[in-house]
């Protein structure tokens, strides 16, 4: 099996989501899964080599606008992932809107079961979902993935209601 996880934040540089994948791709690759991180071009890593234990890691996204999304469908197409993971925190993607989009691209034209997890989904432009333009983008994200992982109860609490989703154990 192999996992693509898309974060734009990975060690070295500093940062608790950054840290959490990093442990995560961990555990993962200690089961045999390969694993493949999509991370940015400010993570200070260019390419490093995995060997049987370690996550492969690849810093290549300048930004986290439309117009990188080509070079996202570039690395998804020839790593062939069964699962891609995109860690979600909107200030992670420069408040960029493509990340939200990206799931509804992915499920077109990549086969890949999509998993998100939500950090920080209490961000005041997201919740309460104030605006057309808040919804849309959560809607998008939400909707065209396969599962959504949320980090505290309020989210779970809140995010069933939102677009008719269903709240599985």
């Amino acid at each position: 099996m192999k996992i693509c996880i898309i974060c734009p934040s990975f060690p070295p540089k500093v940062c608790g989501i950054g840290d959490y994948t990093y442990k995560l791709a961990r555990e993962l690759t200690k089961s045999d899964i390969e694993v493949v991180i999509i991370s940015g071009e400010d993570c200070g890593i260019k390419e490093k080599s995995s060997n049987s234990k370690n996550p492969r890691v690849l810093s290549t996204i300048k930004d986290w606008s439309f117009k990188h999304v080509s070079k996202i469908f570039k690395i998804l197409k020839a790593e062939k992932p069964d699962i891609i993971h995109i860690q979600y925190q909107n200030n992670l993607y420069q408040s960029k809107q493509m990340i939200n989009f990206l799931p509804l691209y992915l499920r077109f034209f990549i086969k890949s079961k999509i998993i998100i997890t939500l950090h920080e989904l209490q961000h005041p432009r997201l919740l309460p979902f104030t605006n057309l333009f808040s919804k849309l983008n959560i809607f998008s994200m939400l909707f065209f993935s396969h599962k959504i992982i949320v980090t505290s109860e309020m989210q779970y609490a809140r995010i069933p209601g939102f677009c008719g989703l269903k709240s599985k154990s």
